[in-house]
């Protein structure tokens, strides 16, 4: 069968089983249904909002002009860009080579080159839906600000977004292949050091390089002229990637000169083209042969992990020996599977990343009520991070043991102890992260009187966190799916998203009143009544605990269901 009949025959066949397998009329589907409709929606309408209230100020306010917010915008999308190559790197790795659909597809006439196309779309449209959507409502924010008709949507939409998204994510397979090649032959660790190393690197030459302190001085020695065109200040080497290609497209789409957006769109459309041509035949050429190097080095990965070396079962340790057995079980399960640990690495590159910076914020003198804000903005993000770890990590917990958790139900072992273990181990790694987050927040560090209460409220957001992820993540168990990342991008992890929003406006309910009067305090130089703090840390933890009971109950009903 040609490629093309090939390709669109299995993908008629995927789409009408996926509509079918999405329809779900039990309480338990539509739950998953409008909990990801709201979260999505709200996500939408928060992101036009903040996009376009945000331009507002950096032009009407901040007075940056045209040039900068481009600039900005550039900064971003690099970001952006890196995001998405790096997770189409990670979810490829488990939708190429671990699919049980790609063994099954394998074992019929279908070309390695069809079923790499067949995959990698599978995979772009599952992992970038949610950035795809975030990224539509900044469009509409931006958009809006300027004005701009709706035929701006649907040529940026058409010309440079997908193109952008879809560049990164063929970047992202293409070097899934090498790096499977060079594992082959150096070493899966030492390969995966080095990514890590180029992409670290990468991240901090571009921000020296391009030094957003040094361009706005730049710029400013032009104040009032500050909306004209700054290029000779941009270096060499920006106008090679991706994201200025895009900046530079909206910059001349705002200032009216559709003669040079023509070049930049032409340029992101045509090299996006011409890389996807060059991933389709090195797929033809490497799939296969990455695919079984992918069985060869999970073979030479049985009993070399460090994992094993350092927590090996045959070893004795002073635990009771079921808590032993079940904590190395998880050990080991966790490091065997790489998109795991992989995903661990980048996660805790990008917070430490936020700790250096925050680190060197102070909150500036001045209004009282601007930094009770600034306190809750940085602390608020804080427990963000702590839910989106626990939502990455605990949710999918109990989905990844797999069809082969009943050999777990019929061990004689209670089920209590394998849920507390699994737990335990989660929330307290989960904790230290938390604890680490506030430690080393310069705008957090309140007088040491009431540094106790801080620290109390951050682990008993850990605890609501990490509660509420494991409950949700044993009552919307998927034990088909193998790959923990899809698992953490369900619909049931959007409901679980959206629970944690609802405490995170809980917490700001709570702690406002007594940030605004601390800061009121130090301004004009009245007492603060300590008791504030204390009885905001008792309604926290109060409710953290019953959200933690309630998750507890559900985890322990979900687990003695049937699979």
């Amino acid at each position: 069968m040609p490629l093309l009949p090939e390709i669109f025959h299995i993908l008629r066949y995927k789409l009408l089983a996926f509509m079918k397998v999405s329809v779900d009329w039990k309480l338990e589907g539509i739950l998953k249904n409008v909990g990801s409709f709201l979260v999505y929606t709200g996500f939408t309408i928060g992101a036009f909002f903040l996009t376009r209230n945000t331009i507002g100020f950096l032009l009407e306010q901040a007075h940056v002009g045209l040039f900068l917010l481009h600039r900005f915008l550039s900064m971003l999308l690099y970001v952006f860009f890196l995001s998405i190559n790096v997770g189409n790197i990670i979810v490829s790795y488990s939708t190429l080579y671990k699919s049980n659909e790609v063994w099954y597809l394998l074992t019929k006439p279908v070309s390695h080159t069809s079923l790499f196309v067949i995959k990698f779309l599978d995979n772009f449209f599952y992992s970038s839906t949610t950035l795809f959507v975030v990224g539509i409502a900044v469009l509409a924010g931006y958009g809006s600000h300027f004005h701009l008709p709706w035929t701006f949507y649907v040529w940026v939409v058409v010309l440079l977004f997908i193109p952008f998204m879809f560049l990164a994510a063929v970047i992202g397979v293409m070097m899934l292949f090498a790096l499977i090649k060079l594992a082959q032959r150096f070493g899966a660790r030492l390969v995966v050091a080095s990514l890590s190393l180029v992409y670290v690197s990468s991240i901090y030459a571009f921000f020296t390089l391009t030094n957003p302190m040094k361009l706005v001085g730049a710029v400013m020695r032009y104040y009032p002229n500050i909306n004209q065109y700054f290029g000779f200040l941009d270096p060499p080497f920006s106008k090679f990637l991706p994201n200025h290609w895009v900046a530079e497209s909206l910059y001349w789409t705002v200032a009216g000169d559709v003669s040079r957006v023509l070049p930049h769109v032409a340029l992101l459309f045509g090299v996006c083209l011409v890389v996807s041509v060059v991933a389709v035949i090195l797929a033809r050429r490497w799939y296969y042969d990455t695919w079984l190097a992918f069985l060869s080095l999970r073979l030479q990965r049985e009993d070399s992990t460090r994992a094993s070396r350092f927590f090996h079962l045959a070893k004795d340790s002073r635990l009771e020996p079921q808590t032993e057995v079940l904590l190395k079980k998880e050990l080991h399960q966790f490091f065997r599977e790489p998109s795991q640990w992989i995903h661990l690495c980048v996660i805790l590159f990008l917070v430490a990343t936020f700790i250096a910076t925050i680190s060197q914020i102070e909150i500036a003198e001045g209004n009282p009520f601007l930094r009770a804000v600034s306190y809750l903005v940085v602390f608020l993000f804080n427990a963000f991070m702590i839910s989106s770890i626990a939502l990455r990590f605990i949710y999918p917990m109990v989905s990844i043991e797999g069809e082969a958790f009943w050999k777990t139900r019929s061990a004689p072992i209670a089920l209590n102890k394998v849920a507390m273990v699994k737990f335990a181990i989660s929330f307290l790694l989960t904790l230290v992260i938390g604890l680490a987050l506030n430690a080393f927040s310069r705008p957090l560090r309140l007088p040491a009187s009431l540094q106790t209460p801080t620290f109390a409220n951050v682990a008993f957001i850990t605890l609501a966190m990490a509660a509420l992820s494991f409950g949700m993540g044993s009552l919307f168990a998927t034990f088909k799916e193998r790959n923990p990342i899809r698992v953490a991008s369900s619909q049931g992890a959007s409901l679980t998203f959206l629970l944690s929003l609802i405490y995170l406006v809980f917490l700001i309910a709570v702690l406002f009143i007594p940030v605004n009067r601390y800061f009121e305090s130090q301004a004009f130089g009245s007492l603060l009544p300590e008791s504030l703090f204390l009885t905001a840390t008792l309604a926290i933890g109060a409710t953290s605990i019953l959200i933690a009971g309630a998750s507890w109950f559900v985890t322990i009903r979900a687990l003695k269901r049937d699979l």
